[in-house]
């Protein structure tokens, strides 16, 4: 994001409140058979609950308020931050794993490690123990935009982590290193961060063991009339991974409450509509969180129990997510 790089200490989910029973679905029962690739341009839509909960709300009750909202998730983005070789309740909270939701699991940002080769042998296990029955991603070093280590030891840490991943994953379970959206955006990738490059430098290496290219897109209009349609942050997005023949991941997508909830709606609508018509695009999580000072983002009221909600950007996302295939 372009906001403070508060993503990097995510370690669990959180988010937001159930929003009352005029939004409960019920949750559909999910295939136990094998995951098998397909060739159709549907996108697995669903959540990314951040780690900014407040007054003590827990993981699995913001996990309940999303699918409260939303239905059962096609898809989340996940922060355990570490290599952790358990699966179930490790990389993957139990709910998640259960559910077999398809998920986008984000690794730290120990870039010294990884090219020194501590990584090597917990990186090793964890694809050759992976759950074969839904499609799994991993990015690693995750908006790298002045984290303070160099473009080239990025990338080195991408490739040591993308070939191990060629040697020992299964099928389903993809590499996927990820920007800022801003990155990917002509005029304005050098507001990321200080001295930050454009994403064709960072994404200049060997890609053969890169499955995606994954970026965080922003609304960052600070009302309706300075507000940039989705074509603006998603088009240039889409356009840099088909140049690099990569599928595209959205880990986090997000507007700001600043908007109307008629303007984040349009903007969502229209987002949904890019990334349908694409066949470049494989999944899209929305950043659900309340983090006041940049934001909030979340759709959902925050647990404080503030006055606000947005049905129409509700309803907008629930129907994407209720799409995913």
């Amino acid at each position: 994001m372009l906001a403070s790089k508060r993503s990097k200490i995510f370690v669990a989910l959180g988010g937001s409140v159930a929003i009352g029973a005029s939004f409960a679905i019920a949750v559909p029962l999910v295939s136990t058979s094998p995951f098998v690739e397909t060739s159709t341009s549907h996108v697995y839509y669903g959540v990314n609950p951040g780690g900014w909960r407040t007054l003590g709300q827990t993981a699995a009750v913001a996990y309940q308020a999303s699918v409260s909202a939303y239905g059962q998730l096609g898809f989340m983005r996940l922060w355990p931050n570490s290599f952790n070789t358990t699966w179930r309740a490790g990389l993957m909270p139990p709910y998640v794993y259960d559910a077999k939701i398809p998920a986008y699991i984000n690794l730290g940002s120990d870039v010294a490690g990884v090219n020194s080769g501590s990584h090597d042998a917990a990186w090793t296990t964890i694809p050759k123990t992976a759950p074969t029955d839904r499609p799994i991603w991993f990015s690693f070093a995750h908006e790298p935009e002045g984290d303070g280590f160099t473009v080239a030891a990025w990338q080195q840490a991408q490739m040591r982590l993308g070939a191990l991943k060629t040697k020992y994953a299964p099928s389903n379970v993809k590499f996927v290193p990820l920007l800022m959206g801003a990155s990917y955006i002509g005029d304005r990738y050098k507001v990321a961060a200080a001295g930050n490059v454009p994403w064709s430098s960072w994404f200049n290496f060997n890609l053969k063991d890169i499955d995606a290219m994954g970026a965080d897109l922003y609304q960052w209009g600070k009302n309706d009339a300075t507000a940039d349609p989705a074509s603006v942050v998603v088009n240039p997005t889409i356009a840099a991974a088909k140049s690099k023949g990569k599928k595209l991941l959205i880990g986090e997508l997000g507007a700001r409450n600043n908007l109307t909830d008629a303007s984040r709606a349009t903007f969502l609508r229209e987002a949904v509509a890019l990334f349908d018509a694409s066949t470049t695009v494989t999944a899209v999580a929305y950043f659900e969180s309340d983090n006041g000072a940049k934001g909030p983002w979340n759709l959902l009221p925050k647990p404080s129990g503030a006055s606000w909600s947005y049905p129409g950007s509700i309803k907008v996302w629930r129907g994407a997510v209720q799409s995913s295939r």
